[in-house]
């Protein structure tokens, strides 16, 4: 917490107290709620579809008008897409090695790896807002509450 408090502290300076959605977006540390919503998602079972026709899949039959779903968290949790998956890093997106990888996959974006927003022609249509609401409240929280 304590990067993130000064991440949007000296940002605060540099910008003179005037925020908007570019400064908001410039903020590294910030993308650490990244994390929360890999552990902690909304819905643990995202991407119900219908079968269209009967079909196998890795050798599972599935039958046409069968529902399908997916789930977030098994993904989150995956050993093979995150090192460590079951601990909680609030810096994992945002570490130095990785930096311009995550700078390429903010929150906002659709991850395949993390199915916050979903992903495809379903991705949330309010994810930029909903982004720029969660690290405005994240902003204000740092900035002005000690935890």
């Amino acid at each position: 917490m304590n990067a993130v408090r000064s991440e949007i502290q000296t940002t605060h300076t540099t910008v003179n107290g005037r925020w908007d959605m570019t400064t908001l977006a410039r903020l590294d540390k910030l993308e650490s709620v990244m994390e929360t919503a890999r552990l902690a998602p909304g819905t643990l079972l995202v991407y119900s579809r219908v079968i269209q026709r009967d079909c196998i899949v890795r050798g599972i039959e599935l039958k046409k008008s069968q529902f399908i779903t997916v789930s977030g968290m098994a993904r989150a949790s995956d050993p093979t897409i995150f090192e460590d998956p079951k601990s909680f890093r609030g810096l994992r997106f945002c570490e130095e090695s990785k930096q311009d990888e995550h700078r390429a996959k903010p929150f906002r974006s659709v991850d395949i790896d993390i199915l916050t927003w979903r992903a495809g022609r379903w991705a949330c249509p309010g994810r930029q807002v909903a982004d720029m609401a969660i690290k405005g409240c994240a902003r204000k929280s740092a900035q002005f509450v000690r935890f």
